[in-house]
């Protein structure tokens, strides 16, 4: 059997609080993509258990997250469950491509490229 909820209703219900209050604790209240603390919304993954959503349903975007999220689905013609996942995906994989330029290049091509790395970074790729 089908319950059919209204979403706006359910936002503004004691229940929904709760749950968003207990996600935030959980989640350490900060966006789950760029990890920023501002301007955060719970984004539902799936809308199929509106109402009695599992914690696997729901991911905790700031606005900019949310929005980008949400163009990609647009963009790439994905269901909203599957395009939060790879952009999530894509989006930390870039960031650590900033944080760490050395990743994804053998030791050799680095030094060709001129790329110093850290002496831990060097020792854990080459097993010492």
């Amino acid at each position: 059997m089908v319950v059919w909820i209204d979403y706006h209703k359910y936002i503004r219900s004691e229940e929904w609080s709760k749950k968003k209050c207990f996600l935030r604790k959980k989640r350490k209240n900060r966006c789950e993509i760029c990890y920023s603390r501002k301007n955060l919304h719970v984004h539902h993954k799936t809308y199929r258990r509106l109402g009695r959503e599992k914690l696997t349903d729901l991911i905790f975007l700031c606005s900019f997250c949310h929005k980008k999220v949400h163009e990609f689905a647009k963009k790439t013609g994905m269901n909203i469950w599957n395009a939060t996942g790879k952009y999530k995906k894509i989006s930390q994989k870039n960031k650590n491509r900033e944080k760490y330029p050395w990743n994804g290049y053998s030791i050799t091509q680095m030094r060709k490229m001129g790329i110093k790395i850290p002496m831990s970074e060097y020792c854990e790729r080459t097993n010492y």
